[in-house]
């Protein structure tokens, strides 16, 4: 048989191989071939996203001014820890006794106006008075209630006030980071004094792109992982918004902090060493061992770590063994290059 003839069979036996995307083992001679099982991983790193440390709107307590403040001290630093009692601030001058008789006048015309609304009730259930007497009594009482309930908020979180009329000393509601933002030497009336954040309440958010929100499960900030707990099911253009669980301790984070975060997203996957995955046919493979073979299947890559690939593969990859050294000899053969 002359050399001719055997390239010629050799050749028509390789295209029948090429065919099939399967190479026997034996053809490819002394190839130092070593295989791995590949990892299966639960989630994989995306791209790191800005984050900020923040919290859900709804979930601070705010102090707000029931008139215009003009003088006040603050006690601790802006993002400081405070306990549930612990002085925050301090309204000094005559804002602060104006504040007092204001509470005191609201407690008496609430308590006024409740003696007449039950008198002038007995009244109406015996038909002694029109509908619309008891209709302007009844608005009168609630008007008092709301603006006597709007001081006493006010100033259950207020001491001292008996002792130094001239000042109000604030107090923290509970356990929590106190929050303030002085940009006016005055303070309007309605304007915040002060909020208080529940450490619970203080967690990492994201601007996630809408192709990612069905598949994240984690961020990775550094050495902390936080679990997310709430996606957005409304967008933002190109974005939803994602929230963690509450910030651990040991993560070391401050309300308004920026940070990148790493989300780590769900999939059902693997990972494999990059010297495993190889381009053919335009789309990524990895050659899977099959008794005296190794057939080369078709994989989606999600994302790299190190020295490694997630990837994902329409077949099971559990247990099988992937080939990871002479990759790109086999890879040759299978485009026709011939063998080494």
């Amino acid at each position: 048989m002359t050399n001719r003839l055997v390239q010629t069979l050799l050749c028509l036996g390789l295209a029948t191989q090429v065919a099939a995307q399967t190479i026997e083992l034996a053809t490819l001679g002394s190839l130092q071939l070593t295989f791995v099982q590949p990892t299966a991983v639960e989630d994989y790193p995306a791209q790191p996203i800005p984050a900020r440390v923040a919290f859900r709107p709804g979930e601070a307590f705010t102090l707000v001014a029931p008139a215009q403040v003009r003088h006040i001290e603050y006690l601790v630093a802006n993002g400081a820890d405070v306990l549930p009692g612990q002085a925050v601030a301090i309204i000094r001058g005559p804002e602060a006794h104006h504040l007092q008789m204001e509470y005191e006048a609201s407690e008496q015309l609430f308590a006024a106006a409740s003696r007449r609304h039950n008198s002038n009730r007995e009244l109406y259930e015996r038909k002694a008075i029109p509908e619309s007497q008891w209709i302007e009594v009844s608005e009168k009482f609630y008007a008092a209630q709301m603006e006597y309930e709007h001081q006493r908020h006010f100033h259950k979180l207020v001491i001292g006030a008996e002792e130094h009329p001239d000042t109000l000393t604030l107090v923290a509601p509970f356990d929590a980071i106190v929050d303030y933002t002085r940009n006016e030497e005055i303070l309007p009336a309605g304007d915040a004094i002060a909020r208080f954040i529940p450490r619970r309440a203080v967690r990492v958010r994201i601007e996630l792109p809408n192709t990612l929100r069905t598949e994240i499960a984690t961020l990775q900030l550094g050495q902390c992982s936080l679990q997310v707990e709430q996606v957005a099911v409304t967008s933002r253009g190109f974005f939803v918004d994602a929230w963690s669980e509450p910030v651990k301790p040991e993560c070391g984070l401050i309300p308004g902090q920026q940070v990148m975060a790493i989300p780590l997203l769900r999939t059902a996957g693997y990972r494999l060493p990059k010297r495993a995955v190889f381009q053919w046919q335009g789309a990524s493979h990895v050659l899977l061992r099959d008794a005296q073979s190794v057939q080369a299947i078709p994989v989606t890559l999600l994302g790299s770590e190190a020295d490694d690939y997630v990837l994902r593969c329409n077949r099971s990859l559990a247990g099988r063994e992937i080939l990871v050294s002479s990759v790109s000899a086999v890879q040759g053969l299978l485009m026709g290059l011939g063998g080494e």
